[in-house]
């Protein structure tokens, strides 16, 4: 190498470490303040967008977030916290939400781009420790520009806007913060910063099942950077995992107790093979939105693989992947193993052989492994300009540019959410075999009315359901149809269908309608034997309450009826179903006093 080349490399590196070194603590929090305003800005247009999915009936709709003091609640299974259930850190945190600012969607969006920001400002700050261990040269410079990219990134998005999905946020937040704790806790094991990790660690356990991978991160980390064998490590921090392991199973015993355990049953993609062989190009997808974030579905449909090309290849790729990592870190980058091992483990709950068959595809369980991703992407980059003798300038334009274009697509897609027609419209758009968007379709145009737009969608949902034999897709076709005639007020007919509805569909979510269509017949015994059914399943459902109520004094039973009423109105003061009943009540009063 001549000596010019030689001071050309040089210079490259001068470079390089004079802009790390000027990232000095303070310089960090102007960045991460100026990081704060900036998504902000790409998130504003979600920030009116209305609740959507799980937002409905966990939050909207949520007897439980109206009494503030029955924490047990979330502690406990309960039908109206489904997306709570067990996970009580965001069903206590989102109580609180309610409490404070009651159904303004903005409130609960700012709380969720603040603990976005929060994971973005550990993040990088982990990362810039966890460089300056191993002695990485630019450390500081690649976890600030790590953080950034990802905050800023599209994938993340359906994180933030989606209300309910704080719980991942959450996860996440305190996923990272104790693998810190641990990591400033070093080899002698500095106490404050064990109890520290092990609080962490609770919290995030109660945030979502997910972290149940924690434990086996905190060995990983503690493992590369504490101690040079298992062995000692288990001599030495034997105490602190034996607390952790029965605290870990505590927690896996409790969610085994938990409404949804159901989730892994009944199902095709209930086959462990199965699903493994699905999750194999799910990864793999994944991992292509890190690079191309497009398209963005907010529910997928399942793909499940039937040839072995449609998922071999996937798993040898990942495999692949993994070895070139292990490679690079046997050769000296310890460091390696961290993110590395990280994707697979946070991954390893939901995108392995456990199945999830009601959603084997969900961008938001890429929120932590996606920086994981960019970390090594962007350390690889670092290593071939350097290699390569590129100017480091050269590199910088090219982060810079994939930073704002990534930013341009966070806020496009957040422009999407503005309205639930929109979100829902954009998702069959992209994915037209989604069953669950269709279905969302449906009820957006029900919500405004639109019984046209109801009309089309039920007979999607009726050939998608013929199809591929799906009777809960059927039953929702019916449901719809059901709702067009009730508009129409041919409740005989919104009758029959919804009686074959419930045929379809086992759990009966269609039962207060069909009470409804029965009242409105006066057919008022059986509409009360339909509800009984439903308040014996969850007891604070509100339609059904107010229904109920109203089934009650049309049969002379005015005094429990009332009573009825009375408890509706207190768990949802003004409700639109409450309303309408009592409405249809003084109706049905009025016409028995002119006969």
């Amino acid at each position: 190498m001549g000596k010019g080349s030689q001071n050309k490399i040089s210079s490259n590196r001068d470079w390089y470490d004079q802009l790390d070194r000027r990232l000095h603590p303070f310089s960090r929090f102007v960045v991460w303040t100026i990081l704060f305003q900036v998504v902000f800005l790409v998130y504003w247009p979600s920030l009116k967008a209305p609740f959507v999915y799980d937002d409905i009936p966990c939050i909207a709709a949520n007897p439980d977030l109206r009494f503030p003091f029955e924490l047990g609640r979330f502690f406990s299974n309960h039908e109206s916290s489904m997306q709570f259930d067990h996970r009580p850190l965001v069903g206590i945190l989102t109580m609180i939400n309610f409490q404070v600012a009651g159904l303004d969607v903005v409130a609960y969006r700012i709380l969720n781009l603040l603990i976005h920001w929060s994971v973005a400002v550990v993040l990088g700050e982990f990362i810039i420790r966890l460089a300056m261990h191993f002695k990485v040269s630019g450390g500081r410079l690649m976890g600030m520009v790590t953080s950034v990219t990802w905050a800023l990134h599209p994938l993340n998005t359906v994180t933030v806007i989606f209300i309910s999905q704080r719980m991942e946020s959450l996860m996440v937040l305190f996923y990272l913060l104790s693998l810190w704790s641990l990591f400033k806790a070093g080899k002698s094991g500095k106490i404050r910063y064990l109890i520290g990790s092990l609080v962490a660690a609770v919290a995030c356990l109660a945030g979502k099942e997910v972290g149940v991978s924690l434990l086996a991160s905190l060995l990983m980390l503690d493992r590369v950077c504490h101690f040079g064998s298992w062995k000692e490590l288990a001599a030495i921090r034997w105490e602190f995992y034996l607390v952790s392991i029965i605290v870990w199973g505590a927690f896996v015993s409790w969610w085994m107790s938990g409404e949804r355990i159901a989730e892994l049953q009944g199902m095709v993609l209930s086959d462990p093979w199965l699903y493994f062989k699905t999750e194999c190009r799910v990864l793999v997808d994944y991992v292509r939105k890190v690079f191309w974030p497009s398209p963005l579905v907010f529910v997928a449909s399942p793909k499940v693989p039937v040839k072995w090309m449609e998922w071999g290849p996937f798993a040898v790729m990942l495999t692949l992947g993994f070895l070139v990592c292990a490679r690079i870190a046997w050769k000296g980058q310890k460091w390696v193993w961290v993110p590395a091992f990280l994707f697979f483990l946070v991954l390893g709950p939901t995108s392995s052989f456990l199945p999830i068959p009601q959603e084997p595809e969900a961008e938001w369980r890429m929120y932590l492994p996606s920086a994981c991703i960019l970390v090594l992407f962007l350390a690889g980059c670092r290593f071939l300009v350097r290699k390569l003798e590129i100017n480091p300038r050269i590199l910088g334009i090219v982060l810079m540019g994939s930073i704002l274009a990534l930013a341009v697509g966070s806020w496009q897609r957040a422009t999407t959410y503005r309205t639930a027609v929109s979100l829902w419209t954009d998702n069959v758009n992209k994915d037209p075999l989604s069953s669950k968007a269709w279905v969302n379709l449906g009820v957006s145009h029900y919500q405004q009315n639109n019984f046209e737009g109801v009309a089309n969608v039920s007979k999607v949902l009726w050939n998608l359901g013929v199809s591929f034999d799906d009777p809960f897709t059927r039953a929702n076709s019916l449901h719809m149809a059901a709702w067009v005639e009730m508009d129409r007020e041919d409740f005989s007919k919104a009758e029959t269908l919804l009686r074959q509805a419930l045929s379809e569909e086992s759990l009966g979510r269609y039962r207060p309608d069909f009470a409804y269509t029965l009242i409105r017949q006066g057919k008022i015994d059986e509409a009360l034997e339909q509800l009984e059914i439903c308040l014996k399943r969850n007891p604070e459902e509100v339609y059904a309450l107010a229904l109920y109520g109203e089934a009650l004094i049309k049969s002379g039973k005015v005094e429990e009826g009332e009573i009825a009423h009375a408890l509706c109105a207190k768990i949802a003061k003004n409700s639109a179903p409450l309303i309408e009943a009592k409405k249809r009540v003084e109706e049905h009063r009025l016409k028995i006093r002119e006969e």
